[in-house]
C-alpha cells in the first residue's frame, strides 16, 4: 500500500464531534496510519495554548471539523494581550494558518475544513451560551467569506470519504513507499462500514493512472476545544 509521511492535526470540538473522531481514527488506522487521540498524548509544561501551538508547527497538514458548538476557551492568562477572545479549536485553525501568540506570522499549513450540515448538528446539539453560540458563529462567517476550500459532511461515513479522498490528492509519488497492513485481516473491528472499506480496497487496488489510498502516516487528536 503506498503511504505518505507526514503528521495530520485533527481539530474538533469533542462535544459535537467525537464520534467524527473516533471513526476517522479507526478508518485511517485500518489503512495504515499511526493515528494518535488526545488521550494519547503526554503533556509537560507550558500552557495548553502554547502546546498546540508548537505541536501544529510540527504537523504537516491539519483537518479542521466545524459545527455550532464553540467549545472550551484558554485560561485568560494564556491569551496574549489585546487578542480576540476564542475557543481552543479557533486557536487551532488560526495557528494551522501561521498565527503565532508572540504575534508573528509563520508558513501556513495545509488546512482541510469540512463544516457539519444543518441536519448533523440538529442530531448533535450543544448546551452552550447566546454569546459562545455568536463567537462560533462570527468564526464560520469569516472563513466562508475568505473563500477558504471546505466541504459540508452529514454523517459519519460521508465526513471519511471527504476525508480519504483529500489524503488521496495530497499524495506525490516521490513520498510513496510500500508496506503492508500488520494484520492479516481486521476480523469484526469495521463491521457496519463495509461499504467505506470497500471503497478503500478499491482504490488500492486501482491502476497506476489513478490516485491510490494514500494516507498520511500519523493522525494527531487535537488537543482542546472539547466540551
Amino acid at each position: 500500500m503506498g503511504e505518505v509521511k507526514g503528521k495530520i492535526f485533527l481539530s474538533a470540538v469533542s462535544g459535537q464531534f467525537k464520534d467524527c473522531r473516533d471513526a476517522l481514527r479507526s478508518d485511517l488506522a485500518a489503512v495504515g496510519a499511526d493515528v494518535v487521540v488526545q488521550e494519547d498524548f503526554t503533556q509537560h509544561g507550558g500552557t495548553l495554548l502554547q502546546k498546540l501551538e508548537d505541536y501544529i508547527d510540527s504537523c504537516d497538514r491539519v483537518i479542521a471539523l466545524l459545527g455550532s458548538a464553540y467549545g472550551w476557551a484558554p485560561e485568560p492568562a494564556a491569551i496574549p494581550e489585546n487578542a480576540p477572545s476564542r475557543s481552543y479549536t479557533q486557536w487551532e485553525y488560526h495557528f494551522a494558518r501561521g498565527e503565532r501568540l508572540d504575534n508573528t506570522q509563520a508558513a501556513a499549513k495545509p488546512v482541510y475544513v469540512y463544516f457539519a450540515t444543518p441536519a448533523y448538528l440538529e442530531q448533535h446539539p450543544v448546551e452552550q451560551s447566546e454569546a459562545e453560540a455568536q463567537r462560533q458563529q462570527r468564526f464560520i462567517d469569516d472563513i466562508k467569506s475568505s473563500g477558504k476550500d471546505r466541504n459540508q459532511f452529514d454523517s459519519i461515513d460521508q465526513l471519511a470519504r471527504l476525508v480519504l479522498r483529500d489524503g488521496f490528492r495530497l499524495s506525490s509519488a516521490s513520498t510513496l513507499l510500500r508496506q503492508n497492513l500488520p494484520y492479516d485481516s481486521l476480523g469484526p473491528l469495521f463491521k457496519g462500514r463495509e461499504d467505506f472499506i470497500t471503497e478503500i480496497q478499491a482504490n488500492l487496488s486501482a491502476g497506476a493512472e489513478r490516485a491510490t489510498a494514500i494516507v498520511a502516516k500519523q493522525a494527531i487528536h487535537g488537543l482542546g476545544g472539547g466540551r
